[in-house]
């Protein structure tokens, strides 16, 4: 405080105490650090240490449990898998629900290959993953995340932080001699899920052993001179990871530098698989003048990941459906060709050892990130700030098929291709600039800010898929080895610019009554119709208001209450189309042999508009016994208007779909975090922290005329996302059992089995809602334990509800391998009402049919549908982590002159679950990260395999 000191010799001062403070600078938008009790929104910071400590390979993975608010999803425990984040429930039916990532104020590219639309052959999103690029990020190099939720907190990111913010800051630089640090990690992983199988019943149907059959209705194994095989154990295998950091940093009043360079290492459980990732990165800050500073940063990354197939054409339901009493490991005959189980000439799946050393599934990439920042003062109430940043990549991808195998991803098996190869090249460029003025003032007892910022963002991509059939050389990957005549190729090119200009005010009243207002217009060149080049249609406006008042120094609280706050906050948003050229209609090259050009399967929309949305944000922040226990509590209420989604056409339009704007969809939840400290003595700390969420999300309007609506890359078997009126995002729908107006099911008269809705095969009618995999509430509990020179620490994820569909329990029924089926011996007869004529009347048939099941295979084919596989109100509870660790004692250091600090560690990582799902892993995507609408295939199980258990070795020093 400054006081005038006048003629008094004694002078009395009252100080704000400095604990409310301490720790509490928080990194919001583009680098601007801000005191949190100024915040008028809920912001959720984690540390770097925490991340890098689980030593995972893509570091969304480590936020899960975090979060209050976050859903995050991994689409398999395959290495180098995409994983998906949803921050306070999905907004948008047909679009992105994700929220952008930042790094040192860079927006950097978190897109995934959509293999659906850019790739020949009808490659599908379900079969294959092709990474998340935020993946890319070397958890090593985080300082701190914070995760920016509402759209008044990411008023400054524009309609790209409309999902909310990753805000991630990187290690910098630290004044004084220059340090060396070296760290490592050995891991290795087990698979310890897998689905339940029965061994009882043999190959065959009808109740004959057939040996020859991918079946399993025979009879019963005979248990006596029959060898059965540890088939899955004999095709996993221990995975291998090694981890490498090494870091160079120190600097002086002038400048500052951290250099760091890394190598991840990986052999995944399944054999052939692996991802390796190399990152080099140079952070630097420069203090030209006491006005001016330059921070520079720039990385280098460059991965590789072989993988295994996934989904229905995959590894995993080959394995799970192999013949216990047949040896896997015998995949080739002695002649070099495929050994096959089926003599009929049928097709059969592939033997999953052949599957992964015969048909290659890899990518590369290599990433460019830069960014200059520059600050200039040229008063002491004036800043100049300019940020520049790149974010450069080029990918390339084969997917080889052998005319020797039976997998099919999309456009015919390798057997029926003879053979097929896919290769991509992708080249993704962003550019982004800010440019921004702040004026700081005092009046009085009034601390004003004005911000005034212009940004740009310049997205460029170019797409090269190209795919040959025909194979001349069986196992020789490469396109020239392919048919010329069969070769179809595709290039797509993609632009996309975006303007926009803020202008924010942030007044402050005696630190104790904090409020902002702000607005924001943005351009998107996606709102540009081509015909009809009008600019004004490309730009929209938003605006955002807040407001804190800190209570402890406005009023004087209970003792125990050593700082509390009020907030509240209200925002608009706009927000463009995810996707490019939506407003007029385009061609398209063909991806066919003929070449030439077609109409794109999506039709434009000249009168299209951007989506609109309104959040309201009331929360508080308490903190008692001097900060040991601190409480943030946010209530949210979101509604985005205006959606654009992309309903089917008539097939006589040329196209198959058309962008609309339609719909509105609502969220309502809350979110609370309490971190404590209820131990702290000289020689033992305890720090825990319990993050709790539940969010209601709410279709509340369709558009006029479409009553349902589903996004096909969503298409799981006969389950996919539906959005209707009343309902959610989350709702799955498929086809369903007839039943009569009691209810009851309506049985074939002739083979005593359900009746489908539309005939008495496979479903021809609408699809109805049969699942809602939107959870009750979630929650994440941590804590860390530190004695002298020891540390313990865990983090616990938990849900509860929400369903989850197992396709891989389904498959395994239908083709008498799961558990379920193990009860065929006894005779039943299914309850409900005879399809005579009666079914409706007030005095229904009953069915009395028996059905033998073992020798009524179709009772288990035909009686069964995706409905009976959705298992409902689905809990868990994961330990995602556990860490111990030694220092070294600082006695034991001095004794040699060359090391500053050494320490050891043990993390194992996804240790346990408890759950009443019957699969392997409930928290699943069938699809992958790339796939849009709703929530993609989160919750969706087919043919994925578990998240291993992990554990690592390791050591950190520093010289």
């Amino acid at each position: 405080k400054e006081v005038a000191v006048g003629d008094s010799k004694t002078i009395s001062i009252r100080l704000i105490s400095e604990d409310k403070e301490v720790g509490n600078v928080v990194v919001t938008a583009y680098g601007i650090k801000k005191n949190k009790r100024d915040l008028t929104y809920q912001t959720i910071t984690v540390s770097g240490e925490d991340i890098a400590s689980t030593k995972r390979d893509n570091f969304i993975n480590s936020l899960a449990g975090r979060i209050p608010g976050a859903m995050i999803t991994s689409t398999s425990g395959m290495p180098g898998a995409s994983s998906s984040i949803i921050l306070r429930g999905p907004t948008s039916i047909d679009g992105t629900n994700q929220p952008i990532f930042v790094v040192d104020g860079l927006i950097i590219d978190n897109n995934a290959v959509e293999a659906q639309d850019r790739l020949p052959g009808s490659q599908g999103n379900r079969n294959n993953d092709f990474g998340n690029r935020a993946m890319d990020i070397n958890p090593e190099d985080i300082e701190s995340v914070t995760v920016l939720k509402g759209p008044e907190a990411t008023s400054l990111y524009g309609s790209d932080g409309s999902n909310g913010a990753i805000v991630i800051t990187t290690r910098k630089g630290t004044k004084g001699k220059s340090s060396l640090s070296y760290n490592n990690s050995f891991r290795t992983d087990r698979v310890y899920r897998l689905p339940k199988q029965q061994t009882v019943f043999d190959q065959g149907s009808l109740g004959v052993t057939n040996p020859f059959a991918r079946t399993f209705f025979g009879q019963k194994i005979p248990t006596a001179g029959t060898e059965i095989f540890d088939n899955i154990g004999n095709f996993f295998q221990t995975g291998k990871t090694q981890i490498h950091n090494v870091s160079i940093d120190g600097g002086s009043d002038m400048s500052t530098y951290r250099f760091t360079a890394s190598v991840y290492d990986n052999e995944g459980v399944v054999p052939t698989t692996g991802f390796t990732r190399y990152n080099f990165r140079l952070n630097s800050t420069f203090k030209l003048s006491p006005k001016l500073n330059v921070t520079t940063s720039f990385s280098y990354i460059s991965s590789q990941t072989k993988k295994g197939f996934k989904g229905s054409t995959g590894f995993l339901l080959s394995l799970l459906t192999w013949p216990v009493d047949d040896d896997i490991r015998v995949y080739l005959n002695p002649n070099g060709t495929r050994r096959t189980i089926r003599i009929d000439g049928g097709a059969e799946d592939d033997n999953p050892l052949f599957d992964v050393n015969y048909n290659k599934n890899f990518d590369v990439n290599d990433r460019l990130l830069g960014n200059f920042q520059l600050s200039f003062d040229p008063t002491k109430w004036l800043n100049l700030t300019a940020i520049m940043g790149v974010d450069y990549y080029a990918g390339k991808g084969t997917m080889f098929i052998s005319p020797q195998s039976n997998t099919n991803l999309g456009a015919g098996t390798g057997v029926a291709t003879g053979g097929n190869i896919t290769e991509y090249r992708q080249i993704q460029r962003l550019l982004n600039g800010v440019y921004r003025a702040t004026i700081k003032k005092k009046f009085g007892q009034l601390n004003n800010t004005l911000t005034t910022q212009f940004n740009f963002d310049s997205r460029k991509e170019e797409v090269n898929g190209v795919r040959g059939e025909r194979l001349f050389d069986p196992n020789f990957v490469s396109l020239n080895n392919t048919d010329p005549l069969t070769v179809a190729s595709t290039t797509t090119n993609t632009n996309f610019n975006k303007l926009g200009l803020f202008t924010g005010y942030t007044g402050s009243y005696k630190n104790l009554l904090n409020f902002t207002l702000s607005g924001r217009m943005d351009g998107s060149s996606r709102l540009i119709d081509p015909l009809n080049y009008q600019t004004s249609d490309a730009f929209y406006f938003y605006w955002s208001t807040g407001a804190n008042l800190i209570l402890s120094d406005l009023f004087t609280l209970p003792k125990p209450i050593s700082f509390a706050k009020l907030r509240v906050s209200y925002a608009t948003n706009g927000r463009d189309p995810s996707t490019s050229y939506v407003k007029g209609n385009k061609f398209i090259q063909s991806n066919t042999n003929g070449g030439g050009f077609t109409p794109a399967v999506f039709q434009g929309n000249p009168d299209l508009r951007p989506e609109f949305g309104k959040n309201l944000e009331v929360g508080t922040e308490i903190k008692f016994f001097k900060g040991r226990l601190s409480f943030d509590f946010a209530y949210y209420s979101q509604k985005v208007t205006n959606q654009i989604i992309a309903p089917r056409l008539s097939y006589a339009s040329g196209s198959i779909l058309q962008w609309i704007n339609g719909g509105d969809v609502e969220n309502k939840g809350f979110e609370f975090q309490i971190l404590g400290t209820p131990i702290k003595n000289k020689n033992l700390t305890w720090n825990t922290t319990i993050n709790f969420a539940r969010n209601r999300n709410k279709i509340l309007r369709m558009p006029a005329g479409l009553p349902q609506f589903y996004n096909s890359d969503t298409w799981l078997s006969n389950i996919r996302n539906i959005s209707q009126e009343g309902g959610s995002i989350y709702q799955l729908a498929g086809n369903r059992f007839s039943r009569n107006i009691k209810g009851d099911l309506i049985i074939s008269p002739t083979s005593g089995l359900p009746v489908f809705i539309g005939g008495s095969g496979v479903s021809t009618g609408a699809y109805s809602i049969i699942g809602d995999r939107q959870p009750d509430f979630t929650m994440g509990f941590s804590n860390s334990f530190t004695y002298k020179s020891w540390s313990l620490s865990f983090l616990l994820d938990i849900r509860k509800g929400g369903d989850i569909w197992n396709g891989t329990e389904f498959l395994l029924y239908t083709r008498g391998m799961s558990t379920r089926t193990l009860d065929r011996e006894t005779p039943r007869v299914i309850k409900g009402v005879l399809n005579d004529g009666l079914q409706n009347s007030a005095n229904p048939t009953p069915n009395t049919i028996v059905i033998s099941p073992l020798f009524r295979s179709d009772y288990f084919s035909s009686g069964s549908i995706d409905e009976d596989f959705i298992e409902r109100d689905i809990n868990w509870i994961r330990m995602r982590d556990i860490t111990l660790s030694y220092k070294v004692p600082a006695t034991m250091i001095k004794r040699q002159k060359f090391l500053k600090s050494a320490s050891i560690f043990c993390t194992v990582t996804d240790v346990f679950m408890i759950t009443n799902y019957t699969g392997a892993d409930p928290s699943v995507n069938g699809n992958n990260a790339s796939t849009r609408g709703g929530i993609g295939g989160i919750g969706m199980d087919l043919g994925n395999l578990a998240t291993p258990l992990g554990i690592n070795f390791g050591i950190n020093v520093q010289f």
